[in-house]
């Protein structure tokens, strides 16, 4: 049962970076991310 737990868990981890990097364009949002790491947090 905890094998199933943990697919689920890192399945859901994955799932979720995927559609947040679609949203920001993965590798520009990225970009700024690192460049202006307070900044942008309060947005999200």
């Amino acid at each position: 049962m905890e094998e199933l737990f943990y697919i689920a868990l890192i399945g859901g981890i994955g799932y979720w970076l995927y559609r947040a990097g679609k949203r920001t364009g993965s590798r520009k949002g990225y970009n700024v991310v690192r460049r202006h790491g307070r900044r942008r947090k309060r947005q999200d």
